[in-house]
């Protein structure tokens, strides 16, 4: 792999490091703690769209959500291991110097983004199919 051009990454260095912060601060150390941080990241995002289809009066809608979620979950792994390559080209230093204060409000944003992306394309998708 060629080498990464820091310049491109640079407008979306602070969720780049927000997010590479929390996967680092993950601890298996109190099983449940990390299990809420992996809720967080993992399954909050997807909640507009439980909401969306609990509301809808047709139940057969649930197998298109499990199986979108079934993609989301996929996707969400696929891109995250993208990221935490690209954010490996800050140094451990940087990461050291974060506070939690200065990660929330990325994170947060990066999980509202996530979570209107997800909720946009399976909108178009079950509008589009049925």
């Amino acid at each position: 792999m060629g080498k990464i051009d820091k310049k491109k990454f640079e407008f979306f260095k602070a969720p780049i490091m927000a997010l590479e912060y929390i996967m680092r601060s993950l601890s298996w150390n109190s099983i449940h703690q990390g299990r809420a941080k992996y809720g967080l990241i993992f399954f909050l995002p997807f909640v507009p769209i439980f909401i969306y289809v609990n509301n809808l009066e047709d139940s057969s809608i649930i197998i298109y959500a499990f199986v979108y979620f079934i993609f989301y979950l996929i996707l969400t792994i696929i891109v995250g291991t993208q990221i935490r390559k690209i954010a490996r080209q800050w140094p451990d230093k940087e990461y050291k110097k974060l506070t939690s204060d200065q990660v929330t409000f990325p994170f947060i944003l990066l999980l509202l983004v996530n979570a209107a992306l997800h909720f946009t394309i399976y909108y178009v998708v079950l509008n589009g199919f049925l």
